[in-house]
C-alpha cells in the first residue's frame, strides 16, 4: 500500500537534499570547521531557504534553486491528485503512520527506522527528531491531496471551501513571488543605500551591478495639479514617493482584479457590452441610497453597496494602472536598460510556473504575477482592452463621486452619520489612496 505514494515521498526528500546541498555550497566550502558538516537544519519544509539580498549579486540563486527543486515535488502532487484516485486506501494508512510518528513515545521506533533508511547524504546523519515535524508536514500534504482528489465538477461551494491548502504548493507559490519581486526591484529601483555614510575610513562598495539603469532613465512624480505633501502628515506615503517596483506590482494587482471580474463589469455596464454613454447598473440598495429614498442603511444593504463600490474602484484603478504599465515599459530607453540587465526571461519563466500549476487559483497574493508570463502579450492585451477600460472608468468615477457626496457627511436633514455610513465613508477614503497613479518623468528635467 505504500508503493503508490512513494514517488511523492522520494521527490520531497530529494528536493530537500538538493536545496540543503546548495545552501552548504553557498555558505563557505573552505571553512576549517568540519563539525558544521554534521549539522542538519529543518529543511523539509523549505523554510530555511535564504531570501535574496538586494546588495549581493547572485543572492537569488539559492531561492531559485529551491523553486526548481520544489517544482518536481509539486508536479508529483499534481499527478497524484489527477491520475491516482484509487490510492485513497493507501493514503489513509499512510496518514495513520504519519500521525503515529508525531507522538513522543509511541512513534520513536518508527522515527528511528526512518532515520536508518534515509538516503546517504555525504555521511551527514538524519536525526530521529526531524521526523516529528516532517511527518506533520507530509500528513498535512496528504490530507490536502486526499481532499483535492475527491473534488469534482459537481462539488458545491461549501465542499470547495473546505479543501485544505497544500503546504508545499503554498511554499512553492510564496518562493516564486519572492523571486519575482526581487527581479522587479533589480530591474526598476535605484541602487540600495548604505546605512553607514562614506568617510575617509570607509568607502562603500560599488553596487551598480545590482541594478539595471532604469532608475537613471525614468522616475515617478506627482500627477499634474497635485502638490506633494510638505506638512509632515503621518498618513501612508503617496504612490509617487514609493519605488517603481512597488507601484508596478500594485498596477499588476489592479489589472488582474479587473480581468477576474470582467463578466460582472460587463453586466454592470448594461448587459454584457461596453456601451456609450457609460452608466453602471447599481444594486437596488445603492439606487435607494443615492436617490434619497433610504436615509438609513440596513445590514441587508451594506454588502450590496460595498460590492458596487468595489467594482467601481477596480474599474477606475485598472484603467489608470494600465496607463502606468504601458507608459513605463514603453518609456524611451527602459526596454534597452532592462535588456542590458538580462531582460524579462527570469521573470517570465517564474510567472509561467504560476500558470502551469494553477497557483493563481489557490494563492491570491502571487496570482497577479501570472500576467508576466509573456511581457509582449501583456502589453498587447492592455493595448487592446484600454478603450473598454476607459469606458468602465468613466462610469465608475461617477459612481464613486455620487457615493462620496452621499456619505462624506452622512444622510438626512441633520447630516448625522448613521450606523453604516462611517463604514462606507472609510472604504471610500481607503480606496482613494491607491486610486491615483503617479506620472513618469526624466531625471534632471522639470515636470512641465
Amino acid at each position: 500500500w505504500l508503493e503508490s505514494i512513494l514517488p511523492f515521498m522520494k521527490a520531497a526528500v530529494q528536493a530537500e537534499m538538493a536545496v540543503d546541498a546548495q545552501a552548504r555550497k553557498e555558505s563557505n566550502p573552505t571553512s576549517p570547521d568540519s563539525s558544521r558538516k554534521l549539522l542538519r537544519f529543518c529543511s523539509f519544509d523549505f523554510s530555511s531557504v535564504n531570501s535574496p539580498i538586494d546588495m549581493v549579486v547572485g543572492s537569488n540563486e539559492q531561492l531559485e534553486h529551491s523553486i526548481d527543486a520544489l517544482e518536481v515535488v509539486v508536479r508529483e502532487i499534481e499527478w497524484q491528485s489527477t491520475h491516482s484516485p484509487t490510492n485513497s486506501s493507501a493514503r489513509a494508512k499512510l496518514l495513520l503512520v504519519l500521525y503515529a510518528m508525531t507522538t513522543a513515545s509511541e512513534g520513536k521506533a518508527i522515527r528511528d527506522a526512518c532515520a536508518k533508511t534515509m538516503p546517504n547524504d555525504n555521511g551527514r546523519p538524519w536525526p530521529s527528531a526531524r521526523f516529528i515535524k516532517a511527518s506533520e508536514l507530509y500528513r498535512a500534504e496528504l490530507e490536502a491531496l486526499v481532499a483535492s482528489s475527491g473534488k469534482d465538477e459537481t462539488s458545491n461551494v461549501e465542499d470547495t471551501a473546505m479543501i485544505l491548502v497544500s503546504p508545499l504548493r503554498d511554499r512553492f507559490s510564496t518562493q516564486i513571488g519572492s523571486a519575482i519581486r526581487f527581479h522587479l526591484r533589480r530591474l526598476f529601483d535605484p541602487i540600495p543605500m548604505f546605512f553607514t555614510l562614506p568617510s575617509k575610513h570607509y568607502q562603500p562598495p560599488d553596487l551598480s551591478d545590482c541594478r539595471a539603469k532604469t532608475y537613471e532613465i525614468v522616475y515617478l512624480r506627482a500627477p499634474d495639479g497635485i502638490e506633494p505633501s510638505t506638512d509632515g502628515s503621518s498618513g501612508p506615503a503617496p504612490l509617487w514617493d514609493r519605488p517603481i517596483s512597488h507601484v508596478f506590482n500594485l498596477a499588476l494587482q489592479r489589472t488582474y482584479s479587473y480581468y477576474e471580474i470582467i463578466d460582472e463589469i460587463k453586466a454592470a455596464l448594461g448587459g454584457g457590452s461596453f456601451g456609450s454613454p457609460p452608466s453602471f447598473l447599481l444594486s437596488q440598495a445603492s439606487q435607494r441610497c443615492l436617490e434619497g429614498r433610504s436615509k438609513d442603511i440596513g445590514e441587508m444593504d451594506i454588502d450590496d453597496i460595498l460590492k458596487d463600490i468595489d467594482i467601481a474602484h477596480i474599474c477606475l484603478t485598472a484603467a489608470r494602472a494600465t496607463k502606468f504599465v504601458v507608459s513605463l515599459l514603453r518609456w524611451p530607453g527602459v526596454a534597452e536598460a532592462i535588456g542590458d540587465a538580462g531582460g524579462w526571461a527570469s521573470i517570465e519563466n517564474l510567472a509561467r510556473k504560476i500558470e502551469k500549476f494553477r497557483l493563481d487559483k489557490d494563492f491570491p497574493d502571487e496570482a497577479h504575477f501570472a500576467q508576466l508570463s509573456n511581457i509582449e502579450n501583456l502589453l498587447s492585451k492592455l493595448d487592446t482592452d484600454r478603450s473598454d477600460m476607459l469606458v468602465a472608468a468613466r462610469a465608475s468615477q461617477k459612481v464613486l463621486q455620487d457615493m462620496w457626496k452621499r456619505f462624506k457627511r452622512g444622510g438626512g436633514r441633520m447630516r448625522r452619520r448613521h450606523t453604516f455610513d462611517s463604514v462606507v465613508r472609510q472604504v471610500l477614503l481607503d480606496d482613494s489612496r491607491t486610486a491615483v497613479f503617479p506620472q513618469l518623468g526624466t531625471p534632471g528635467q522639470s515636470s512641465q
